[in-house]
């Protein structure tokens, strides 16, 4: 094995302490989420027509099982009220020779947010809001996007994507993101994901290399080693890996890392900029201190699942009124078989 120095060994050194910090920032937000999580899933199974699955309700096979859908009602209606207008900032001039120049900052912007397609990613943030109480985009800028000619020639642009919030975690101790220590996003993806990324690929590989003899960091200077996982989904889905970015404030700066699981860097950012966390969250109704709050779907959830119990208990009941069962005795000596013919 290739000596390393000690300067390398310090790094991987900082480097698995680093990732045992991140790793447990994302078990306190499993924990702490938990109920939450759960209740978005109920919600958004509901929306989708299973309720009685979400609810694991169990039935015999003849009864009769109603879905009126109150829960995608009021989350539908919310939607069309509020989050179907696209809804942007613009420049007012303080002055009458900054006019034709809040004008054309203003043309600017609107082009700006059709690029981008800022209306409907706030659509779709809108409509996780609607149900789940919480929207969130994710606001970025990519060098790499370019169009136009001549004059009109651009390079690099803004760009906006909505987060499940089902996959989002911040710092549970704090009320907002404003106050908050870290935060974090985490979804599986399949390997051809990791390979075909440029700031993946290269430590994707080493990842693959030390999962195959099934250990991470565990060469260096007798730290303990750590087993590889596949992802952290729980249902072990071949080639498929859990990536997980944390954005944490360190020292005044917030750095970005990019991870496998939480155990192993494939990449980091250090002090990004703006020195914020790179989101927006949009709330239906305000948390009030909870982690995410109460959505108007969930409020009559109970009484959606009581109304369709009760319609199901009566539906059922009136179709065994019209096609009641017949009972035979056995000793009888009728041939059940040709008397139903």
């Amino acid at each position: 094995m290739e000596k390393k120095t000690k300067q390398e060994i310090k790094a991987l050194v900082e480097e698995k302490e680093l990732l045992a910090k991140l790793k447990g920032y994302y078990d306190t937000c499993k924990q702490y989420y938990a109920r939450e999580h759960k209740k978005m899933k109920l919600l958004d199974a509901t929306d989708r027509g299973d309720l009685w699955k979400a609810i694991q309700a169990k039935f015999p096979k003849f009864q009769i099982l109603p879905d009126t859908n109150h829960v995608s009602y009021i989350k539908n209606n919310i939607l069309a009220s509020v989050y179907t207008v696209v809804k942007g900032a613009s420049v007012m001039p303080t002055s009458e020779q900054d006019k034709q120049l809040a004008m054309d900052l203003n043309i600017v912007l609107e082009n700006i947010w059709k690029r981008a397609k800022i209306g409907f990613t706030q659509f779709k943030t809108g409509e996780r809001a609607a149900l789940l109480n919480l929207g969130l985009t994710q606001v970025g800028w990519d060098e790499n996007l370019s169009g136009g000619t001549g004059d009109a020639f651009y390079k690099g642009n803004v760009v906006a994507k909505s987060i499940d919030p089902m996959k989002f975690m911040r710092d549970p101790f704090s009320d907002n993101l404003d106050v908050a220590g870290y935060c974090m996003t985490y979804d599986n993806y399949h390997k051809s994901v990791f390979e075909s990324n440029p700031l993946y690929k290269e430590k994707f590989k080493e990842y693959l290399a030390h999962k195959d003899s099934k250990v991470v960091y565990g060469d260096v200077m007798d730290i303990p080693a750590t087993t590889a996982k596949t992802n952290l989904s729980g249902n072990n889905e071949k080639d498929y890996y859990t990536l997980i970015v944390f954005w944490v404030k360190e020292d005044g700066k917030i750095n970005e890392y990019h991870t496998v699981n939480a155990e192993f860097m494939l990449h980091k950012k250090e002090d990004i900029k703006p020195s914020i966390f790179p989101f927006a969250e949009l709330y239906c109704n305000l948390p009030a201190g909870a982690l995410v709050g109460t959505s108007e779907p969930y409020k009559i959830f109970a009484s959606s699942v009581a109304t369709n119990l009760m319609n199901s208990l009566a539906f059922t009941a009136e179709y065994k009124n019209q096609r009641p069962p017949k009972y035979v005795r056995t000793d009888c000596g009728l041939n059940i078989a040709e008397f139903a013919k």
